[in-house]
């Protein structure tokens, strides 16, 4: 018995050790029988979750009238290029199809509407990877003019050939979302003083400087829906001091519309309506001072950033409730 025992510690500590073996063969590959990958380049970390099918980058663009962005192709792999690859792209509109059915359906990721052809331009959809040289930059060029800015859209594009190297099966496919951001979507501080809190014990016009970051996201060029950051959603910060915690107006969600020329605010909606409270907002008609307008002011390389806004939240069978938000530049989102 003693014998037999030994007999199988020894078939056990032979097994794992050819196993190691053939796990060391693994990785010692003969470069020769070893092909490079023609793949797309990672531009940044992926948005897209782990497990799907192909790499969507996500990037937002301050707006202008026209705007150039580079993505790179690589030739990774132990081999050197010793000569020009031609490498031709194409948009994939199946692929933006495949991915985005694969986030509804098993990922729960984010989905992308397919980019018009009319937003964007190929510099060239055939490019060269010269000799000695591994990677070869493609250029595309935006056109927000033509964006629907309250949209998620992406590009989804293909290799479709190389004169060399193997072309990968998974980075082959680049979904690139980008967006575009009007000048005002930013993160801010705000200062808020709001009227008809007595019975929280605030006096009307006592101010509270708001924990949160308060952003403006683009829902156009020059209208931007309010999210609040402390509490995760897009509801008008009510009021913060030691006696009111973080509060938020239900079914009140401003969205803020710009006159992109001037930068003065001449409006604010509520973003839900209908709602059961019958809420809705619009511009004070006796602001304060300097208020309702959006100033920029450089100093050096800095430029601040700035606003007032008064406004008023009606209700029926309520009192209106004034809010002043002052809103400072924090950061950009």
């Amino acid at each position: 018995m003693k014998n037999t025992y030994i007999a199988r510690i020894c078939t056990v500590i032979l097994g794992l050790t050819l196993a190691a073996c053939l796990d060391d063969d693994k990785y010692a590959l003969d470069p020769g029988n070893t092909k490079n990958v023609i793949e797309f380049l990672d531009p940044s970390v992926p948005v897209s979750p782990s497990g799907s099918i192909y790499p969507a980058w996500g990037e937002a663009f301050k707006y202008d009238t026209e705007i150039h962005l580079e993505r790179t192709i690589s030739f990774s792999g132990p081999n050197k290029n010793n000569k020009d690859i031609e490498v031709t792209i194409a948009a994939d509109p199946v692929a933006l199809e495949d991915y985005n059915a694969q986030m509804e359906n098993d990922l729960h990721g984010n989905t992308y509407e397919l980019m018009p052809s009319n937003y964007y331009a190929f510099d060239a959809t055939t490019v060269t990877i010269e000799k000695g040289e591994t990677k070869v930059n493609i250029g595309i060029t935006l056109f927000p003019p033509q964006f629907d800015l309250s949209k998620s859209f992406a590009i989804p594009i293909r290799i479709t050939s190389s004169s060399s190297g193997v072309i990968s099966s998974n980075f082959s496919v680049g979904i690139f979302s980008l967006q575009i951001k009007n000048k005002y979507d930013a993160n801010y501080k705000a200062t808020i003083t709001t009227t008809g809190w007595a019975a929280y014990g605030i006096a009307d016009g006592t101010p509270g400087v708001y924990p949160g970051v308060i952003g403006l996201v683009t829902t156009g060029p020059n209208t931007n829906q309010l999210a609040n950051g402390n509490r995760g959603d897009n509801l008008q910060p009510a009021f913060t001091t030691a006696n009111a915690g973080a509060t938020g107006f239900g079914n009140t969600s401003p969205i803020f519309v710009w006159n992109a020329t001037t930068n003065d605010l001449t409006a604010v909606n509520n973003a839900i309506l209908p709602n059961s409270q019958g809420r809705d907002l619009h511009i004070n008609p006796a602001p304060i001072a300097e208020s309702n307008h959006f100033y920029e002011t450089a100093s050096g390389t800095h430029t601040a950033r700035s606003f007032i806004a008064d406004y008023i939240m009606t209700m029926p069978g309520r009192p209106d409730q004034r809010i002043i938000m002052n809103m400072v530049f924090d950061s950009e989102r």
